[in-house]
């Protein structure tokens, strides 16, 4: 995982933790980034299985997942 990505997600934990969920909107804006970089941050934290898809808050939402650490 490049710098970057990394000092992206930590951002983005920063500024939403466990408890608020977020989707590309929400990254895009947080980030200062256009559609496609956010889209293929989501990607990535979804193969690193550190955030997930919920349900019943519309397309497209995620929140960060709790480790056993954490």
């Amino acid at each position: 995982m490049s710098a970057k990505t990394k000092q992206h997600i930590e951002v983005l934990f920063t500024e939403f933790g466990y408890e608020k969920y977020f989707g590309r909107m929400d990254v895009m804006e947080i980030l200062g980034i256009t559609a496609s970089p956010a889209s293929t941050l989501i990607k990535k934290m979804l193969d690193m299985e550190l955030i997930y898809g919920i349900k019943g808050k519309g397309k497209g939402k995620y929140l960060f997942k709790k480790t056993k650490n954490s």
